[in-house]
Order: structure tokens, then sequence, then C-alpha cells
């Protein structure tokens, strides 16, 4: 296919968003790396001759000539704001923490069954709005991250190609664009929020996005987060496995060690490679309850410089009882079992 005069000037317009990514890369040789740990090698190199062959060409890259199709100007004012936090990591409890901050919201960290806190909370960085720039708006938009996810991770596990998981990111991308249609005459800036476990990878291509808080963690401690989800859910594949006798015999698909593998990968690629607006250290913030941490933690949540010491304290002894319910599910689970197996299963 050809492009027509009209659609290289839309083509034209898109590629202006997609090269000011590229450049927040410290070389062509670091963005070209990147694509291809990534796998996606046709992308290195890419100036506006070779994106527009990309979208003329390849068919992987036909989404992106729909996209450049749509309002590029509406496009611009959606901000995507990404929370990264890796799978059992405490989403859902940063976002408790973050409640009772916001609001008051009673915690009951110590009666909390399985210490379980999904579909109850999640991150709020975006939060209060006058911690914005005038004419800014946080979306009501809100997103089921999973069906994205595995398509992220068939695709770094050979399953599934990019062409698959741009079609997922293009009907994402029409959502919001659909959703918040109302809000795009009265607002300069659109913020969306989105928590997932593994990140967007490549959806920069479609639209402004930036990792806005990353949950920070190194391979050991991203594989015992990743343990404690899968005792948390207490599914039944899990008990099977818990039950097992010998090392034959059982079906590790079933609690998802492909899943962690995959994770693992595309989590280091984005730690090595993307800028984050916030790291929290997993380590200092949940495991060592780090005054410092937690303080920055509070400044970051409700946009103040001086969190009050009653609310240090308070954020600092939820999250004890936390890690140490925890600890709890990593000895009475059989982690090291788990991990031996695990490291096998590698």
């Amino acid at each position: 296919m050809t492009l027509n005069h009209i659609e290289i000037e839309k083509v034209e317009e898109q590629y202006k968003r997609i090269s000011k990514w590229i450049s927040t890369f410290d070389s062509p040789q670091q963005w070209n790396q990147f694509c291809r740990d990534v796998g996606i090698y046709e992308l290195q190199n890419c100036y506006f001759h070779s994106w527009k062959s990309l979208i003329e060409h390849y068919p992987s890259f036909a989404t992106y000539r729909d996209v450049a199709h749509l309002g590029q100007q509406r496009i611009q004012k959606l901000n995507w704001l990404i929370n990264v936090v890796p799978y059992g990591a405490g989403s859902s409890f940063i976002g408790a923490l973050q409640s009772w901050l916001l609001w008051g919201t009673v915690l009951n960290t110590a009666d909390r069954t399985r210490n379980l806190w999904d579909n109850d909370f999640g991150p709020l960085m975006t939060q209060p709005l006058d911690a914005h720039p005038e004419n800014t708006t946080v979306s009501s938009t809100r997103f089921d991250a999973v069906e994205i996810e595995e398509c992220i991770q068939d695709m770094l596990g050979n399953h599934k190609t990019f062409h698959d998981l741009s079609q997922k990111y293009y009907t994402l991308l029409n959502k919001g664009l659909i959703e918040n249609r109302a809000l795009f005459n009265e607002c300069d800036d659109i913020l969306i929020e989105v928590t997932v476990h593994d990140y967007y990878i490549m959806f920069e291509l479609m639209a402004n996005s930036r990792i806005n808080l990353f949950v920070d963690v190194d391979k050991e401690t991203f594989e015992q987060c990743f343990f404690l989800a899968t005792a948390k859910h207490n599914g039944t594949a899990f008990k099977r496995w818990l039950n097992k006798q010998g090392p034959d015999d059982f079906d590790y698909n079933s609690i998802d060690f492909p899943h962690c593998q995959q994770s693992w990968k595309l989590y280091s690629i984005v730690k090595k490679y993307l800028p984050k607006m916030y790291k929290l250290n997993y380590q200092q913030f949940v495991v060592e309850q780090d005054y410092n941490t937690v303080k920055q933690f509070i400044n970051r949540t409700l946009k103040v410089k001086d969190p009050t010491e009653s609310q240090i304290k308070h954020i600092r002894d939820e999250l004890k009882i936390y890690n140490d319910r925890n600890n709890e599910l990593v000895e009475n689970n059989d982690y090291e079992r788990w991990k031996k197996e695990y490291q096998l299963y590698e």
C-alpha cells in the first residue's frame, strides 16, 4: 500500500510524538538495543522514512495507519500515567494506604483475610486534582489490564505477535478517546491512570504514555512477590502443588511459572531503559518501613511538603503488619521448595 498526500501528513503528525519519545533514550544505540531486547527489530533506526515504510509495508504496523487517521490533537491531549507494580508487590495495599491518607478510610490490615486487598483499592498517584496544572483533568476511565498483560506475556514468549498486541492497544486507545470525548473541548490535558503488573510495552507508539509509579525490586524479591500472589489467591492449582509428592507429574503452567518468567523479562527491560516519575523501593518501603521512604510516599500521595509524624507512624505500623503477614505466608507455604522448583524450570 502507498500512502496518499493527506495520509502522509497524518503519519508525519503521528511521528512527531513518536520521535519525541525515542529522543528520551540516551542515544540511538540505546534505542536500538531496547528494540532488540523487546524483539521488535524493525523499529531500529526509526526515522520518519522508515516509520512510513513500516506503516506501508509491514502487516504488524497497519494498526498505526488506522491510529494516524484518528484525531491526533485529541490523542495528544490524552496522557496515560502507568503505575508498574509487580504481581504480589502490594499494588492494592498501596492503594489502601493512600485511601487512608486521602479520605480517612479505615485500615484493617491485621484482620485482612490472607493479606489480600485485590479489587478494593489501587494506587492513586494522580491525586489530588489541585496538584496538576490549570485546565488539566483526571479521567474517571478505568481499564481491566489482565487481557492486555496476557497478550504481552504471549508476545515475549513468541506465541503472539506485535500485531496482536497493537490491536489490543488500539482498542484501549479508542476507549480512552470515546469515554473522554466530552472533556476534549474543556481541557488542555486529560490524565488517565492505569495500574499494571506488566508494562504496556511500546504503547508510546500510540499515545503519550509514561511511568507514573515504579515499584522497584530485584529478581529474588520479584519471584518472592509472585509466589506471595499465588499463595494469597489460594487457587486449587496452588493447593495441588503444595500437597504434591515428589518432583514429577505436575503441570507448572497451572501455577504460572511461564507467566513469572515472561513478566520478569519485561520488567527487567522496563527497569533498564524507561524513565520513571517516581521509584518506590520495595525493600525500603515494605520490608524495612524506612522513615524517609514512607515520608516521600506520603508526600507523593498528598502532594504536601511535610507529612505529620502521626501519618508517618501509622503508615509504618500498617506496613509492618502487612510485611509480617507476608513473611508468615512465605514460611507456611513452602517457599523454599517453590524457589528450587522454579529455578529448575528456568
